[in-house]
């Protein structure tokens, strides 16, 4: 601890605050100032690396024999290098001080507070302790501390609460019935100001949980510390993540549109459907009209979509326009423009130099690859084939068809996947502790 910056000053430890997966925080008073510092030994760093990086030879095998696509390859090594950046606590302090940067664009501009039960207003200041970047290392991250209390710890926060006496009070204490309100709006406090912070800012601190709320008494308001931002992120890839199942979705559906008139299921009548000898010189396949995306399909994307809605809420995950749009029949020329689109939108996201191709030679050349894609596959029964049987014949060939013309296709963030199971597991926590507050007395008993 006694690093060159305080080589001059005492180092004292006082106590142990808390232990995690990887990390530990104790307090440390450091030329007579208390700190809390994060910290982990360099042989679990160590050892956590060749973890991260035997896991990652096992995927790269599995996407060398063809079973997952590039873009999933890339999703799954991204979350495995998550547990690499926490030991990088170097890294935690970037994200604080974007966190505490953009916590105070938003308090700028918004004022929060909990409302008792007898309608008094108790502001709600939202901060990140600060970080004293002198003392810090890749092995330390030393912050100010906090004399508050977790916001997971309910018993310990009761007992903090029935002792404040603030301003407003004028020396009393709050009854049982003001305690339970503001537990109460403290939760949904910090649920609406954590979606507020990445609805404006796109921050979002990618582990949403009680713990991670520290909640100190002033004497003319609460302030709410927000920790642990070792697994941030500064973007908007969840809308991307729930429009990427539709495409893939529409892509298959195509696919299979071919693939049945390939081999003869009982489509010979129609009009303008490719046959196996066909090819788009001789019959025009973009004008033919179909419903690329099945009833069963859409039903499971909505289930997938709504999960993430109960979390995030609809303000940051509207219902999917293209969902709506996909219920209807296109023709095949309308459905491979379409994925034209989101192809292009997620390489203009990417900020790098977009496809060559003009909309029209992407259509042209999609539908021949999927009608070559049906032909290599004519033999196997496909219509039978699950969603994972599915992603290996028509995802993996063309994530690396759409890279070939000049597309980007990068990967989501697949933690995001877990923040949104993790605030509806919040919102759902939230209504138990509401029940138990309205309760109370019952359940003290």
């Amino acid at each position: 601890m006694a690093n060159s910056a305080v080589s001059a000053a005492p180092v004292r430890h006082v106590k142990t605050l808390g232990r995690g997966s990887i990390c530990q925080v104790d307090q440390f008073n450091i030329g007579g100032r208390d700190f809390a510092v994060k910290y982990l030994s360099p042989e679990l760093a160590e050892k956590i690396n060749i973890d991260v990086s035997l896991v990652n030879s096992l995927v790269s095998f599995f996407y060398d024999w063809g079973f997952i696509s590039e873009m999933y390859f890339d999703d799954i090594c991204s979350a495995f290098k998550s547990f690499s950046n926490e030991c990088d606590l170097s890294r935690e302090l970037k994200f604080t001080e974007k966190a505490s940067e953009a916590l105070k664009n938003l308090t700028e501009t918004k004022r929060y507070h909990v409302t008792t039960d007898s309608g008094h207003q108790v502001p709600v200041q939202f901060r990140v302790p600060e970080v004293s970047v002198p003392l810090s290392s890749p092995d330390a991250l030393v912050m100010e501390y906090i004399d508050g209390c977790s916001l997971d710890r309910t018993d310990a926060l009761r007992e903090r609460l029935a002792s404040w006496q603030p301003d407003w009070k004028e020396g009393g204490r709050l009854s049982e019935t003001e305690i339970n309100t503001i537990i109460v709006g403290i939760h949904k406090l910090v649920l609406k100001v954590y979606l507020d912070l990445f609805s404006e800012s796109f921050f979002l601190n990618t582990d949403p949980q009680t713990g991670n709320f520290m909640v100190k008494l002033e004497s003319d308001r609460i302030s709410i510390y927000c920790i642990d931002h070792a697994n941030s992120t500064a973007n908007n890839d969840i809308l991307r993540m729930m429009k990427d199942p539709v495409y893939y979705s529409l892509l298959a559906g195509l696919f299979l549109l071919f693939h049945n008139r390939a081999n003869g299921n009982g489509l010979i009548e129609e009009e303008n459907i490719p046959s196996s000898m066909d090819t788009t010189d001789e019959v025009d396949i973009r004008a033919l009209v179909c419903t690329a995306i099945s009833p069963e399909a859409q039903e499971s994307i909505e289930k997938f979509i709504e999960i993430y809605r109960r979390g995030f809420g609809p303000d940051i995950i509207p219902p999917i326009d293209e969902l709506q749009q996909f219920q209807r029949e296109a023709s095949v020329g309308e459905i491979c423009s379409q994925i034209y689109h989101w192809l292009k939108d997620i390489s203009d996201d990417s900020n790098t130099e977009g496809p060559v191709q003009s909309e029209a030679a992407f259509v042209e050349l999609l539908t021949r690859f999927l009608i070559r894609l049906a032909m290599e596959h004519v033999e196997q029964d496909m219509q039978k084939a699950d969603i994972t049987a599915l992603h290996r014949v028509v995802a993996v060939p063309f994530d690396k068809f759409a890279q070939s013309l000049g597309f980007q296709i990068s990967p989501n963030n697949p933690i995001l996947l877990r923040v949104g199971w993790q605030l509806s597991a919040y919102r759902q926590y939230i209504g138990q502790l509401e029940s138990l507050m309205d309760n109370w007395e019952y359940y003290r008993e």
